[in-house]
Protein backbone atom coordinates (compact mmCIF):
# COMPACT_ATOMS: atom_id res chain seq x y z
CA UNK A 1 0.00 0.00 0.00
CA UNK A 2 1.14 3.57 -0.55
CA UNK A 3 0.41 6.23 1.93
CA UNK A 4 -2.33 7.88 -0.37
CA UNK A 5 -4.53 4.64 -0.55
CA UNK A 6 -7.39 4.41 2.25
CA UNK A 7 -8.67 0.94 1.09
CA UNK A 8 -5.87 -1.16 1.71
CA UNK A 9 -5.59 -3.25 5.20
CA UNK A 10 -3.39 -5.25 7.33
CA UNK A 11 -4.39 -7.16 10.22
CA UNK A 12 -2.44 -8.23 12.98
CA UNK A 13 -3.00 -10.18 16.46
CA UNK A 14 -1.50 -10.19 19.96
CA UNK A 15 -2.80 -10.90 23.61
CA UNK A 16 -2.17 -10.84 26.81
CA UNK A 17 -2.04 -14.23 29.11
CA UNK A 18 -4.26 -14.47 32.12
CA UNK A 19 -1.64 -13.55 35.12
CA UNK A 20 -1.30 -11.58 38.43
CA UNK A 21 0.29 -8.94 37.13
CA UNK A 22 -2.63 -7.98 34.76
CA UNK A 23 -5.63 -9.90 37.08
CA UNK A 24 -7.94 -7.56 39.48
CA UNK A 25 -8.87 -8.98 42.97
CA UNK A 26 -11.72 -10.50 41.15
CA UNK A 27 -10.19 -12.24 38.72
CA UNK A 28 -10.57 -10.29 35.46
CA UNK A 29 -7.98 -8.88 33.62
CA UNK A 30 -7.56 -4.92 33.95
CA UNK A 31 -8.93 -2.70 31.52
CA UNK A 32 -5.32 -0.67 31.97
CA UNK A 33 -4.10 -3.72 30.34
CA UNK A 34 -6.76 -4.06 27.80
CA UNK A 35 -6.07 -0.53 26.90
CA UNK A 36 -2.58 -0.78 26.54
CA UNK A 37 -2.73 -4.00 24.44
CA UNK A 38 -5.33 -2.16 22.29
CA UNK A 39 -3.02 0.66 21.47
CA UNK A 40 0.28 -1.97 21.01
CA UNK A 41 -2.18 -3.81 18.53
CA UNK A 42 -3.32 -0.51 17.08
CA UNK A 43 0.47 0.23 16.60
CA UNK A 44 1.82 -2.72 15.19
CA UNK A 45 -1.17 -2.67 12.88
CA UNK A 46 -0.28 0.72 11.70
CA UNK A 47 3.33 -0.07 11.03
CA UNK A 48 2.14 -2.53 8.60
CA UNK A 49 1.31 -0.21 6.31
CA UNK A 50 4.57 0.98 5.51
CA UNK A 51 5.77 -0.03 2.28
CA UNK A 52 8.75 -2.53 2.57
CA UNK A 53 12.25 -0.55 1.89
CA UNK A 54 10.48 2.83 3.03
CA UNK A 55 11.60 4.27 6.21
CA UNK A 56 9.50 3.69 9.11
CA UNK A 57 7.51 6.44 10.52
CA UNK A 58 7.01 7.22 14.16
CA UNK A 59 3.06 6.83 14.81
CA UNK A 60 2.42 8.54 18.48
CA UNK A 61 -1.01 7.85 19.50
CA UNK A 62 -3.23 10.72 19.28
CA UNK A 63 -6.78 9.55 20.41
CA UNK A 64 -7.80 6.12 22.11
CA UNK A 65 -11.43 4.40 22.79
CA UNK A 66 -12.04 1.71 24.41
CA UNK A 67 -15.50 0.30 24.52
CA UNK A 68 -15.43 -2.44 27.47
CA UNK A 69 -18.50 -4.80 26.49
CA UNK A 70 -17.54 -8.44 28.16
CA UNK A 71 -15.31 -8.86 31.90
CA UNK A 72 -12.46 -10.88 30.65
CA UNK A 73 -11.84 -14.15 33.02
CA UNK A 74 -9.24 -15.27 30.86
CA UNK A 75 -6.62 -14.50 28.50
CA UNK A 76 -7.41 -12.31 25.56
CA UNK A 77 -6.32 -11.69 21.96
CA UNK A 78 -6.73 -8.21 20.12
CA UNK A 79 -7.14 -7.77 16.31
CA UNK A 80 -6.38 -4.98 14.47
CA UNK A 81 -6.73 -3.55 11.41
CA UNK A 82 -6.15 -0.47 9.66
CA UNK A 83 -9.75 1.03 8.20
CA UNK A 84 -8.07 4.09 6.75
CA UNK A 85 -4.31 4.81 5.94
CA UNK A 86 -4.50 8.59 4.98
CA UNK A 87 -0.62 11.16 4.73
CA UNK A 88 -0.54 12.10 8.18
CA UNK A 89 -3.26 9.90 10.47
CA UNK A 90 -4.01 6.26 10.33
CA UNK A 91 -7.38 5.14 12.08
CA UNK A 92 -7.51 1.38 13.00
CA UNK A 93 -10.21 -0.81 14.64
CA UNK A 94 -9.44 -3.57 17.55
CA UNK A 95 -11.55 -5.86 18.54
CA UNK A 96 -10.30 -8.09 21.98
CA UNK A 97 -11.57 -11.50 21.91
CA UNK A 98 -11.60 -13.82 25.30
CA UNK A 99 -10.62 -17.43 24.81
CA UNK A 100 -13.88 -18.41 23.61
CA UNK A 101 -14.17 -15.79 21.16
CA UNK A 102 -16.75 -13.81 22.71
CA UNK A 103 -16.03 -10.07 22.82
CA UNK A 104 -14.80 -8.44 25.23
CA UNK A 105 -14.15 -4.47 23.91
CA UNK A 106 -13.97 -2.31 20.94
CA UNK A 107 -10.71 -0.51 20.18
CA UNK A 108 -10.80 2.68 18.06
CA UNK A 109 -7.17 4.51 17.84
CA UNK A 110 -5.91 7.09 15.51
CA UNK A 111 -1.70 7.43 15.35
CA UNK A 112 -0.30 10.49 13.35
CA UNK A 113 2.47 9.68 10.91
CA UNK A 114 5.62 11.51 11.85
CA UNK A 115 8.24 10.99 9.20
CA UNK A 116 11.89 10.66 10.88
CA UNK A 117 14.90 13.00 10.28
CA UNK A 118 17.39 11.80 8.82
Amino acid sequence: CDWSSDVCSSDLTEGIAMSPQVTKRNGVIHGGAIMSLTDATGGGAARTMVPAGEPLPAFPTTDLNVSFLNPAKGGVTATGRVVRNGRTLVFVQVEVLDEEGGLVALGRVTYAVVQRRA
